[in-house]
Formats: C-alpha cells, structure tokens, sequence
C-alpha cells in the first residue's frame, strides 16, 4: 500500500498540513486502549485523529488495518521500553527496573492503560484475524523477558533447572494485572504495592532472593479502586 504524501492529508481543525505517522499511530493506539477495537468507530477516529475519513484511509487503509498497524507500534515501543528497563546487570534490579517502569506508564491518566493487554480478548467471529494478531504480540513480549531469563541462566546467575519461559509468562502476566488495576482506578502507590509483592513472588519461584522494590510503598490502604 503507497504511503500518503503529507500534501494528500486534508488537515480539520487548524492543524498544520505535516503528517507525522508515528505521532498519528501513537494516539491511535491510546484511542483503541481506551475504547477497544469494536468501541470505536471510523468516523470517530478520524475526528481523534484530527484526519478526514479519505485523508485516513490513504494512510493506513481500512479500520483494520490501521489497528494492526497500531499494535505493532505499540508492540515495538514496549520492547524498547523493556529491553532498556532490563538491561541492569543483576536479574532482581532488571526485573525491579521492569515493573517501576511499567507502574510508571500505568500511573500516567494521560494514557488508557496498555493497548497489548486490553486488544481483543473477547471479540466479535468478524474480528478473528485482529485477535490473532493482537495475541502474537502478547506472546512476544513474553519473549523479550524471556531474552533477560536467558542472559541470566548463561550467567550463572538462574539456575538451569528453572522454567524460564514460566517464570517470563509470570511476569508478563502481572503487567496485563498491573494495567487492569490501572484502568479500574487504581492508585499509583497501590500499583507500586503489588508490583513489590510480584516482584517478591517472583524471586521465590527463581530462588533469588528479592529485594523490596526502591519505589514500594509501604502500609499502602487496600482501597484499589478510586472513590
């Protein structure tokens, strides 16, 4: 599919005739975060988008494939993220590092939570190929913190006899409950709260011990969601 010129997109509401695709695909993905894929629809994106319909169609295609599209952005800037947050020496403080990151994101309201947690878990028979893809990617960020696993076993710092694609699986899942809690109101010391505990299980399940995480609060209420 040919990429739109800039002078093809028909700016609405005063907005400069520059396009810029990573910029457009980044409020997408918080659009589809926020509303899911059958919550929202063309028209409405366009007006989010600041695009007309045919402005948005010449750059990404149908609705579809604009949210794959927004997937693999969203995929691809977790990654980075993650790789980054993961690259301490010392398994315990790469994985501390992952999930202060990743409460950090869910703490921000300016987002919806995390597009690859929420995208299409339940979905209408029409929508298959879009969930599909949007599990793939789930599947891959497994194996980013698998990546870290591994560089851990060779070190000698992991145990050989530990299931490194459990202990990923693990953690992958307690950021999809991290960005729940968040969507569901819940406070960021909160967030911080059961991000150490994770964390904690986590060292257990690896026979590491577990160092409490330097952005835990303590003695944090147990009421998650916000009045």
């Amino acid at each position: 599919m040919p990429e739109a010129r800039a002078a093809d997109l028909r700016p609405l509401r005063g907005r400069p005739r520059g396009f810029n695709r990573e910029t457009v695909l980044a409020q997408a993905a918080d659009l589809f975060a926020r509303d899911g894929y059958e919550g929202i629809s063309v028209a409405d994106l366009a007006a989010e988008l600041g695009l007309n319909h045919p402005s948005l169609y010449a750059a990404f295609g149908p609705k579809s494939a604009l949210y794959r599209e927004a997937l693999d952005w969203a995929e691809k800037r977790w990654a980075d993220q993650a790789r980054q947050a993961l690259s301490a020496p010392f398994l315990m403080q790469a994985m501390s590092d992952l999930l202060d990151q990743q409460v950090a994101v869910f703490a921000d309201r300016r987002h919806q939570g995390c597009m690859l947690t929420s995208a299409l878990q339940t979905h209408a028979r029409d929508h298959a190929l879009e969930a599909k893809h949007a599990r793939r990617l789930r599947a891959a960020m497994i194996g980013v913190v698998r990546e870290r696993l591994d560089r851990a076993t060779r070190d000698g710092e992991l145990d050989r006899s530990r299931d490194g694609a459990l202990l990923a699986t693990f953690i992958v899942g307690q950021i999809h409950g991290l960005s729940t809690l968040a969507r569901d109101g819940a406070t960021p010391e909160m967030l911080r709260a059961v991000a150490g505990i994770a964390l904690q299980g986590f060292g257990q399940a690896a026979r590491i011990e577990a160092r409490p995480m330097l952005s835990q609060v303590q003695n944090v209420r147990p009421d998650i969601l916000a009045a």
